[in-house]
């Protein structure tokens, strides 16, 4: 993925095609610390699957174009993801439509009681920006509570 970041405005452009994944404002030294090392937390599966909850008649094309993966990719884990049962797939005149399978689980032992439905739920979710970031924290850093001083006899 390639950054280009302007004075408020981030892009990320997918690798193959230069057109934006995503786009709107930012904190961008944020979005920067996170793309810098190349790496994200989810797979292309989990990427895909996502993609898929949002928007269940998007083409490959489209998706291919939101993970940042070729087209072709996307047929192949679309595919696996259909043959392992975590989603089905619709055929409606020459278009498909994709549904998750909400009550199949992740596959690792460590995420095994994650439901699919939990996982897109949880990544669905709006973003509360008024709270606190915990990134703006140290690892492992306390969060004091603010003392409660309402049974508090006289002083």
């Amino acid at each position: 993925m390639v950054l280009s970041a302007g004075a408020k405005r981030v892009h990320l452009l997918s690798r193959h095609t230069d057109r934006p994944i995503c786009q709107g404002k930012h904190n961008s030294r944020i979005l920067l610390r996170m793309t810098v090392g190349g790496w994200t937390f989810l797979s292309n599966y989990g990427h895909v699957l996502i993609a898929l909850a949002k928007d269940p008649d998007a083409r490959m094309r489209d998706i291919a174009d939101r993970v940042g993966i070729t087209e072709r990719a996307v047929q192949q884990i679309v595919r696996e993801l259909v043959d392992q049962g975590y989603v089905f797939k619709d055929k409606a005149g020459r278009r498909n439509r994709y549904h998750i399978a909400p009550h199949a689980h992740l596959r690792h032992e460590l995420e095994a009681g994650v439901s699919l439905g939990e996982f897109v739920a949880l990544l669905r979710r709006p973003i509360d920006r008024t709270a606190p970031s915990r990134a703006s924290r140290p690892v492992g850093a306390r969060v004091r509570e603010p003392a409660d001083t309402s049974d508090a006899g006289p002083t």
